[in-house]
């Protein structure tokens, strides 16, 4: 045996790696020892060799599961090719911090949600809410709350199916101009593919007239908004989930907001 070679334990001391995970890179075949001495089985390992055990680190750090390791060796276990580990260690680095974005994201929106059912105070407000796009799905007919939630499983795959990127905003949206009214189930897009928005209803920046119910009452929009209705001018009425501090798990209050005239 080489005197140069270390014990499992010196190597592990060296390296800052617990024995168990040395046996279980073993186990794996991504870091066999370099000598194993057969009568005691006693596993060995070189100074050279804590540049393989950095490179496994670094699979660890970015997520890149062991299985996968030997793509970035020589098949004589001689090489690493750091260059290949680290464009790949790269793109899941910056797909986690897509994750944890698109996680605060989530969290802000629901955030400024409880702030924003906290003006209600048994009162109708004016809020301004800013353009937007939304993918659609037409509401021909009358459709329980149950049959409603699952639409929207069919409003998200079709989306994500044409390339857009979504919101977290969903509800109902009922378009009333002149004599015409178009019903739709809706989610907000926040990129739209132009390639394909098919579907896809744009919706100015307005400002609304908002009031908070006890259940869904967008089919009563005309009665609820009578001095808004009195008047001829296009009107765009949202019907989406309240959310409070205390949100209650069995029914929901919801936000109606009717358009203003744009004067």
């Amino acid at each position: 045996m080489n005197k140069n070679l270390l014990s499992i334990g010196e190597f592990s001391k060296i390296a800052n790696v617990h024995i168990k995970s040395l046996r279980y890179y073993d186990k794996i075949g991504v870091l066999k020892p370099m000598y194993v001495d057969p009568a005691t089985n006693y596993r060995y390992y070189s100074y050279q060799q804590l540049g393989i055990l950095d490179a496994i680190s670094t699979c660890i750090d970015v997520g890149i599961p062991l299985k996968d390791f030997d793509q970035f060796m020589s098949e004589d276990k001689t090489t690493i090719y750091y260059d290949k580990l680290l464009k790949q260690g790269k793109m899941l680095a910056e797909k986690k911090i897509e994750r944890i974005r698109s996680n605060i994201n989530k969290i802000e929106y629901y955030q400024n949600k409880i702030e924003h059912s906290n003006q209600y105070q048994n009162k109708s407000i004016e809020i301004i809410k800013k353009e937007k796009y939304l993918y659609t799905i037409p509401l021909n007919q009358e459709i329980s709350n149950h049959k409603f939630y699952n639409l929207f499983i069919t409003i998200e795959n079709k989306a994500l199916n044409a390339g857009h990127q979504l919101g977290y905003e969903l509800g109902k949206l009922y378009i009333y101009d002149k004599t015409t009214l178009n019903k739709y189930a809706y989610i907000e897009l926040t990129k739209v593919n132009k390639q394909n928005n098919e579907n896809v209803i744009y919706i100015p920046k307005l400002k609304y007239l908002s009031k908070s119910v006890k259940t869904t009452s967008i089919d009563n929009a005309q009665e609820e908004f009578k001095d808004l209705f009195n008047k001829d001018y296009k009107k765009y009425v949202f019907e989406t989930e309240l959310w409070d501090s205390n949100l209650q798990v069995r029914e929901y209050d919801y936000e109606l907001s009717c358009s203003l005239e744009n004067k």
